[in-house]
């Protein structure tokens, strides 16, 4: 019985190993896994089960520690790689310096370089390989330095050459970023070609093939954003297109402004077939994606809108201030608005409801180009406010048919800015530099802003739009009411100032005071009407043509003015205040 019970506790021990055993197993598994997730290096993991403990337990706090860091991300490798490629770089370069090789043989062995750089580089991103950025950078640089020196201080690169060789870079790692999109070195590329065009023999730069230079960044960036490689970049090469278009026009207009001859290095003849391009390579993009099914960015809401203000004021400069021709290019105006209205159009018939940031941004650049071409067209803003008015109550209908809040705040925005610029340039005047216009032109915005107040009255804004998230009871429209009072007032001051003018040797005062008058009778006419129909937006701006009648009459007035016309006009302010009194009495006591 002895031998028995010793070999069942024999056997007792041996079961109970081996579930120690086993359990130490699958522990070891677990931290392998653990690892394995972790992306630690093979080489971490030892046989020896004492260093697995320490390595599972340093994961298990998230310490992966530096050299883990460096391996992961191959730092060492990218820095000797760096090193080794401007070790080779600076040889040639000292050699060249120390005159073993002349410069040109030295440029053009140091081009030969960067371009093998720049093919090692598309041949590693084609591998997925984790050198391929440092290739492709270090080329890309490189040759953007050699180009550079070779143009600007040892005049071996010529700059048609010079212009080639940035195209063809350009166009190369271009089709090897957006294959392998690789967001970073697409970045640099085109922000380096920017850069490169105002650099190269600055401020005489070869304006036609730099805005080629750009186009094609463009074009690139737009397919960068397509082939959702990254969006961000259109931004920034649409702001070195507008500089770059600045500058060409401010280096023409300069010596026509002072009579002077074009010198023949700013191109005048490539000028607008350039222009032409850029506006050809917006348009179609805007057709592609309005007409499309993608997403509409902001970008592609303001890019035409950017692109008619930059081709109205740019051609400007060659049509009207070299050639003269304001009417001829007031009519390319109209016709390039039309085109916009028309595409905005088509967009709202077809009632595609994620469409709407596309007519307005169509709709805001016809109205943009019309309000800009009309003036050169008329000749004068009279005439133009003429026209912008009706225009502005045309996209209000317009936006309660396809349903479209971003064309009724254009709307609204149109009728605003007609105002301003009325007031800017004083085209509300009978001044003898005033136009003929000025009465018509104050009648068309008093009536159709009217008009368009009254429409927004029984037209809300569409249910789910962003226009009635933000304004649901459309207390914005009173702006439009607002304007067409400003019209009103223009009208009446305008007629007020013939007569006086025609009737007395010295109106000034009588005109003054005529002014407060009419905008006291304006308040009294608002709080009638207000009271009457218990309307409390009428109440609203008879309160504030109200305020504007009394600074008029107890500041302005009553230190300039004398006689008889300042009695009138702080009698119109009394009877503002005592009919105000009646009607808020009234209101408080029906409320």
């Amino acid at each position: 019985m002895g031998l028995v019970e010793r070999q069942l506790a024999e056997m007792d021990r041996i079961s109970h190993d081996l579930i120690v055993l086993q359990r130490k197993f699958d522990d070891l598994l677990n931290r392998v896994a653990r690892l394995e997730k972790s992306e630690a290096p093979l080489g971490n993991i030892t046989k020896n089960t004492a260093d697995i403990s320490i390595s599972a337990q340093g994961n298990n706090d998230g310490d992966i520690g530096i050299g883990a860091w460096v391996a992961k991300g191959a730092l060492l490798q990218k820095l000797a790689t760096v090193s080794f490629i401007l070790v080779f770089a600076l040889l040639l370069r000292t050699v060249t310096d120390n005159g073993s090789i002349d410069l040109r043989t030295g440029t053009y062995l140091g081009l030969f370089y960067v371009i093998a750089l720049i093919g090692v580089g598309g041949w590693l991103y084609a591998r997925q390989k984790v050198l391929a950025p440092i290739f492709s950078v270090s080329g890309y640089l490189l040759l953007l330095s050699i180009v550079i020196e070779g143009t600007q201080r040892f005049n071996t690169i010529s700059y048609h050459l010079a212009y080639g060789l940035l195209f063809t870079a350009l166009g190369v790692c271009s089709l090897i970023s957006l294959r392998a999109k690789a967001a970073r070195f697409l970045t640099i590329v085109v922000i380096g070609v920017g850069l490169s065009v105002f650099i190269f023999n600055f401020p005489r730069l070869i304006f036609p093939a730099g805005a080629m230079l750009l186009l094609m960044a463009m074009a690139v960036a737009i397919a960068a954003s397509e082939w959702k490689v990254t969006t961000g970049l259109k931004w920034p090469v649409a702001g070195f297109i507008l500089l770059f278009w600045f500058f060409w026009s401010f280096k023409i207009v300069m010596p026509l402004l002072r009579g002077q001859q074009l010198p023949s290095d700013l191109m005048l003849p490539w000028f607008l077939p350039s222009l032409a391009l850029l506006g050809l390579l917006s348009f179609v993009h805007t057709l592609r994606k309005y007409l499309g099914k993608e997403i509409i960015i902001p970008f592609d809401v303001l890019l035409p809108s950017a692109t008619m203000a930059l081709i109205f004021l740019a051609g400007r400069v060659v049509v009207v201030n070299a050639w003269e021709m304001n009417r001829i290019f007031g009519l390319a105006a109209i016709i390039l608005a039309m085109v916009q209205f028309l595409l905005g159009w088509h967009l709202a018939t077809r009632g595609a409801s994620d469409r709407w940031a596309g007519i307005g941004g169509a709709f805001a650049a016809g109205a943009l180009m019309l309000t800009l071409g009309l003036t050169d067209l008329t000749g004068g803003l009279g005439w133009a406010v003429m026209v912008w008015s009706p225009v502005a109550y045309g996209l209000l209908v317009l936006s309660g048919r396809c349903r479209s809040g971003s064309l009724r705040f254009i709307s609204y925005l149109y009728q605003i800015i007609i105002v301003i610029i009325g007031l800017s340039a004083k085209i509300f005047s009978v001044a003898p530099e005033a136009t003929i216009a000025a009465f018509p032109a104050a009648i068309s915005l008093s009536i159709f802003s009217m008009i368009q107040y009254l429409w927004c009255r029984k037209n809300p804004p569409p249910d789910g739009s962003f226009f009635k998230k933000i304004d649901g009871k459309d207390f914005s429209s009173l702006a439009l009411f607002l304007c067409g009072l400003v019209g009103l007032y223009f009208v009446t001051t305008m007629a007020l100032d013939l007569v006086l003018t025609n009737l007395l040797t010295d109106p000034e005062n009588a005109i003054k005071c005529g002014h407060s008058i009419i905008i006291n009778c304006a308040a009294i006419i608002m709080l009638v009407l207000g009271g009457r129909l218990r309307n409390s937006e009428y109440i609203g701006i008879a309160v504030l043509f109200g305020v504007v009648g009394g600074i008029n009459s107890f500041i302005l007035d009553l230190f300039k003015g004398h006689g008889l016309p300042l009695v009138l006009s702080v009698l119109s302010f009394g009877c503002v205040a005592a009919i105000g009194s009646i009607v808020m009495g009234r209101w408080q006591k029906r409320n």
